[in-house]
């Protein structure tokens, strides 16, 4: 497999002026993404990957790093109420 940075993301049809990156990898079965307005992107795992289900990552450049991790529950959202706390459904 090819790090993240040599793969490219060819796959995604964006609309014109919209472009795309692969700013992390690795992360396990990634089922919903949540980007809060301070850049910090929470994602919700479709399994549990070394016992969390919850992911916070911050990004760096072109890249992102899993900053902490919570929560081994299932559940098919994500949702960022007011910014501030995390709602999962």
């Amino acid at each position: 497999m090819q790090p993240a940075a040599a793969r490219p993301v060819t796959k995604l049809k964006l609309p014109d002026g919209f472009s795309s990156a692969m700013i992390a990898d690795d992360l396990g079965k990634t089922r919903h993404l949540a980007i809060t307005p301070k850049g910090d992107i929470y994602v919700k795992l479709g399994a549990q990957k070394d016992g969390k289900t919850i992911l916070m990552l911050t990004q760096s450049g072109d890249k992102a790093t899993v900053k902490n991790s919570f929560g081994d529950y299932e559940g098919t959202g994500i949702f960022i109420q007011r910014w501030l706390s995390i709602c999962f459904f």
